[in-house]
């Protein structure tokens, strides 16, 4: 996909009756909004949560911050409301530099696990997981 020059760098959405062929809806469902989001959001992850609502996470990035996942929750899918505390942040020695593509998945028993891409001061790039409570 090419990117154009000053793109607005937000999170759009698809719909599709098939899964194959979609058509995108109108609007934006992530804008950049807060200063750790000045640069870009992207990379979501949308995982529907046991009351039908949905929970999406997501990266983004500032020029002084590069990373740290958020969350934001939606009853439609479409109107997303952003969560002011951030979900996952900078800070570890194995994720100072750099923190972003979230992917969670459910465990059973009523868990969930963040699979998320991680750089340290290094350089050194590695997949790190996190258990919520």
């Amino acid at each position: 996909m090419r990117r154009e020059p000053d793109a607005p760098n937000v999170i759009i959405s698809a719909i599709s009756d098939d899964g194959l062929h979609f058509e995108r809806d109108p609007g934006v469902r992530i804008a950049k909004e807060t200063e750790r989001e000045s640069s870009n959001v992207y990379a979501p992850d949308v995982i529907r949560l046991g009351d039908g609502s949905f929970r999406m996470y997501y990266a983004g990035v500032s020029v002084e911050i590069v990373g740290g996942v958020f969350t934001a929750v939606s009853e439609d899918g479409l109107s997303w409301s952003k969560d002011p505390i951030v979900c996952v942040d900078l800070g570890g020695p194995l994720d100072s530099r750099l923190l972003s593509e979230p992917c969670v998945i459910g465990l059973g028993d009523g868990r969930y696990r963040m699979f998320y891409e991680a750089v340290d001061k290094d350089r050194n790039f590695r997949v790190l997981s996190a258990t919520s409570r």
